[in-house]
């Protein structure tokens, strides 16, 4: 088997770098999860690489400290990072990956539906969407998926859209991502980060809650609840989460 490389897009060509790691996808959207944000950091003269956080899993069973290592190894070699961010599986990477990156090399930090400590309902759900991956059910698995992402009480618009590309892969990838979060614990990690932080949930989010988000207990650390948004507030409230951007990570967008 060859060397697995990451996969990211890349956007802007500003000196200064803003990396994103990416929630667990079925397949690879090349970071339009993050646009919102993309196209202001790009305005604001940032280099923004975005990466699929699932690109750097190996064969077998999944690992988050596997998974860790092989993140810090390629983010090292990036220099300084002006702005780290991670939505989700994403973020809770992203929260392990400042502990050991600083606020020297990683000088702030966006931490979007990120949970830093998985409870009970978070492991129920998460292990429902893992075991129906597992057993190949992918219809159902992002039925359950696109189900959770809503904020509480909100049905879905239209019905799924017919699945297309490699339902092994998708099953693969939705099995070890979701399998990865269950008993997930960073939260000394993240408390013992120096740098500015801004962690960002939905009031109504179904996955990640108030409960599931750690911050260290002094200023550089704050929280934004978006109002009866969902696990994907950048869509919820796209302005909202720019202004607090802005406001505490002191980023000119």
């Amino acid at each position: 088997m060859g060397q697995v490389m990451p996969v990211y897009a890349e956007y802007g060509g500003g000196v200064r770098l803003a990396v994103v790691m990416s929630p667990v996808m079925p397949e690879w959207d090349k970071g339009e999860f993050f646009a919102p944000l993309t196209e202001k950091l790009v305005a604001a003269g940032f280099r923004v690489r975005i990466f699929d956080t699932l690109s750097l899993l190996e064969d077998g069973p999944a690992d988050f400290a596997r998974l860790f290592d092989a993140w810090s190894r390629e983010l090292e070699v990036l220099g300084e990072i002006e702005l780290l961010a991670g939505s989700a599986l994403g973020g809770c990477l992203a929260q392990t990956l400042l502990y050991r990156l600083g606020g020297v090399r990683a000088k702030k930090a966006l931490l979007i539906s990120a949970p830093s400590k998985a409870d009970d309902r978070l492991n129920y759900r998460l292990g429902a969407m893992a075991d129906l991956a597992g057993q190949r059910r992918l219809e159902e698995a992002l039925m359950l998926l696109n189900r959770y992402v809503l904020p509480e009480g909100v049905q879905a618009a239209s019905p799924m859209e017919d699945i297309t590309g490699d339902r092994l892969n998708q099953c693969r990838r939705l099995e070890q991502g979701f399998g990865l979060l269950r008993d997930i614990d960073v939260t000394e990690q993240i408390r013992a980060y120096a740098g500015r932080l801004l962690h960002v949930y939905g009031e109504q989010s179904q996955l990640v809650r108030d409960v599931n988000v750690a911050c260290g207990d002094h200023g550089g650390h704050a929280r934004l609840e978006v109002k009866g948004g969902g696990m994907r507030p950048l869509q919820d409230d796209p302005d909202g989460v720019v202004r607090a951007v802005r406001e505490h990570l002191e980023i000119a967008l």
